[in-house]
């Protein structure tokens, strides 16, 4: 979609208050990261998606250097085995944090998930669940989406590999 206009900000701001999400907007991942740190309390256990737009943003590394409980299955020198209970206690954990693949005009979060950890944990884990999405995820529609998956968050070119599992 290339830049993105705080209109259309805006207005996506607007369809996911609509579709009964809270959302804000912040201009640097600074202030994001401030504003999450801000809502989880010290004690809190935190739950992790497979998210690199969390790791570009240090939250993981400020959340643990705090205090906070942090359940990362993406944490190096994990077995498949630790991967899965990590995946397990993720559902149970006081604030689950994760990102988007892609962030629709009309407010709807579209999401492939390899191993179902984020999307479970989306729809049926923790009660607070923190959705980070950079301006770089809005796309038009649904089909954009689906292709952004395809193109970007899948593996594409332009993104950083994933840790191998």
């Amino acid at each position: 979609m290339g830049t993105v206009s705080m209109e259309i900000i805006q207005k996506v701001i607007q369809s996911l208050k609509k579709n009964e999400m809270e959302a804000l907007y912040f201009p640097t991942a600074q202030e994001a990261q401030g504003e999450i740190l801000k809502r989880i309390p010290l004690k809190a256990k935190v739950g992790v998606g497979g998210s690199l737009t969390l790791r570009q943003m240090g939250l993981l590394e400020a959340l643990e250097k705090r205090g906070n409980e942090v359940f990362n299955h993406w944490k190096e020198g994990l077995s498949k085995e630790d991967r899965q209970m990590v995946g397990k206690k993720q559902q149970r954990v006081d604030f689950f944090l994760t990102s988007t693949n892609a962030l629709t005009m009309d407010g709807k979060l579209v999401n492939v998930n390899a191993t179902g950890n984020r999307v479970t944990s989306m729809i049926f884990g923790p009660e607070k669940v923190l959705v980070v999405a950079g301006v770089n995820k809005v796309v038009k529609n649904l089909n954009q989406g689906l292709a952004r998956i395809k193109k970007i968050a899948s593996g594409g070119k332009t993104r950083p590999p994933a840790p191998k599992i």
